[in-house]
């Protein structure tokens, strides 16, 4: 599928905008402490300060201009969704660099999973969030693995 093709209808991406509101405000609330800037994260070489700066370049990109993507310009709905998706998937990378985990709202993750099916066909077998997550290339154990 193009990006051209995806219909915003076929998840509700204008309410990632309010969604992305509370998310960023969870994030930069979980964030905040000082002693946490320090941090590895899941992101290699990023630490929690470096994940903060990324999201704040990500979303100033997004309000900057048309963003272009290797199979198309991204229509608006669907980056409304990925900024929402980056705020989400960031937050858990935090949560996991203090030893802790995070999952936004079912309404929240049942979207972004309406989005990735959209755009690449991903399809869900168990847990919808941690699949999600693994679809990022994180190493998210299950229940059957240790945990890193």
């Amino acid at each position: 599928m193009a990006i051209s093709d995806y219909r915003p209808s076929a998840i509700p991406w204008p309410l990632a905008l309010d969604w992305s509101a509370a998310e960023l405000r969870g994030y930069l609330a979980a964030a905040a402490d000082p002693a946490l800037q320090h941090l590895a994260t899941r992101c290699p070489a990023w630490t929690v300060h470096d994940l903060t700066a990324h999201l704040a370049a990500t979303f100033r990109r997004f309000a900057d201009q048309l963003m272009g993507h290797q199979r198309g310009p991204v229509p608006v709905g669907l980056q409304a969704m990925w900024g929402l998706s980056e705020l989400a998937v960031h937050h858990d990378d935090l949560a996991d660099a203090t030893g802790g985990s995070y999952r936004p709202g079912d309404p929240i993750v049942a979207a972004l999973v309406a989005m990735k099916q959209a755009v690449d066909g991903f399809h869900v077998r168990d847990d919808p969030w941690l699949e999600y997550l693994r679809s990022t290339g994180r190493h998210i154990a299950t229940a059957s693995e240790p945990s890193r």
